[in-house]
């Protein structure tokens, strides 16, 4: 039986559907009709079949794509929608900057700031600010910018009155628009969070705060301090990129254990229902610059002027931006391994060979890994990375 039933939706076949409208003919006009493939009757019957047989695979993509497992693109939007996770939009890395100069001097909304050593890639600055205040900045790039302190230092747009800005900390890095896969785990982890350990409800629990890109908890339940997190006894630490501090507190406040401490450099109150203050602590992960060395082999299709190309593959494939891999980047506390760098040149044809990577906290790279602690984020920049090349 085709169509819908209690045991799902089977569909008819072109063959199947050609076949049932030639033999309606027949018991119309007589079983003498043709159903030679060359007669008009045939051919008629055979672009019906296929309109139908459209039809049918259009019911089959639409029944299919009700499983969050298999749809994909705006329809895992519809379906995840109604489990109430929606994805997760691109966002631009923020980042507060300081101003030199004259107090009482107006620095507008959109005035633009950038790192002399990558001109291209600048940051507006979100509201209008009056010297001596500092601002919010955001890059006019979407997506994973690293920005580290003390290099946003040139203005682009002059004003009088400002002679100098600066970053003191580095900036909350944006993500790129949630892949189908990321917001398929998400959706899949929502409808399991009563399921899970408090742990892991409060992680799922603040990964879907409103512009959150991903969160790690950690907890000691020993009373010593962790020698390797450094958490404190009996205590628990969430490390939290992107989102509203208020929001994330807000859940970590309603998700854990009573009396569990927490760790954190980030302090929200947060008021229960009889409007009592709650302090709730987590922090933001650090930055940790990643510096690469690419040792290439030059082969026939060989050309110098790559090598930008291959700086910014290797960033890409590293930060999840790469189109070419199914690799989503590293993650807090992620670990960086230069086993793991070489997905980045699959697909480099006959321009080079990788010899051999290296990687290091520091220049001159020179170790084959690097240890991310619990509270880190490794990030990765072109200009950390050196290419050495030779036939």
């Amino acid at each position: 039986m085709t169509g819908l039933s209690d045991q799902g939706l089977t569909i008819k076949r072109l063959d199947e559907i050609k076949t049932e409208l030639d033999e309606g003919l027949k018991i119309i006009f007589g079983q003498e009709l043709s159903s030679d493939p060359s007669t008009p009757q045939s051919q008629m019957n055979g672009q019906i079949a296929e309109d139908i047989s459209v039809l049918y695979e259009i019911a089959q993509a639409v029944y299919a794509g009700l499983n969050p497992n298999y749809s994909s693109g705006n329809m895992l939007d519809l379906v995840s929608g109604i489990r109430g996770v929606v994805r997760k939009k691109a966002t631009a890395t923020q980042v507060i900057v300081d101003f030199t100069g004259t107090d009482g001097t107006v620095v507008p909304v959109g005035t633009l700031f950038s790192d002399p050593q990558t001109p291209s890639i600048t940051f507006s600055l979100d509201a209008s600010k009056t010297l001596p205040d500092s601002g919010a900045a955001s890059c006019t790039i979407l997506g994973p910018v690293a920005v580290i302190a003390g290099t946003l230092t040139s203005i682009i747009n002059p004003i009088s009155g400002l002679t100098a800005v600066n970053n003191p900390e580095d900036g909350s890095v944006g993500v790129n628009e949630e892949s189908d896969e990321e917001l398929r785990i998400r959706s899949n982890a929502s409808v399991a969070l009563p399921s899970t350990s408090i742990l892991e409800g409060m992680e799922a629990g603040i990964a879907n705060v409103l512009n959150v890109t991903e969160a790690r908890v950690g907890e000691n339940t020993t009373s010593i301090t962790d020698p390797i997190t450094g958490i404190s006894p009996k205590s628990m630490l969430a490390i939290v990129n992107g989102g509203d501090e208020q929001d994330i507190a807000e859940v970590i406040f309603n998700r854990k254990s009573l009396g569990c401490g927490m760790d954190g450099d980030i302090e929200v109150n947060v008021l229960d229902s009889n409007n009592y203050a709650h302090p709730i602590r987590f922090s933001r992960p650090t930055l940790v610059p990643i510096h690469v060395q690419l040792d290439l082999k030059e082969l026939s299709d060989w050309d110098p002027a790559l090598i930008p190309n291959i700086k910014q593959s290797l960033v890409d494939y590293a930060t999840g931006a790469s189109s070419t891999c199914s690799f989503t980047g590293y993650s807090i506390s992620d670990d960086v391994y230069a086993s793991q760098l070489y997905g980045a040149y699959i697909n480099s044809g006959n321009a080079f060979s990788v010899n051999s990577i290296l990687v290091e906290e520091s220049t001159p790279a020179g170790n084959l890994e690097v240890i991310i602690d619990l509270s880190e984020l490794a990030t990765f920049s072109v200009d950390d990375i050196t290419v050495v090349s030779a036939p």
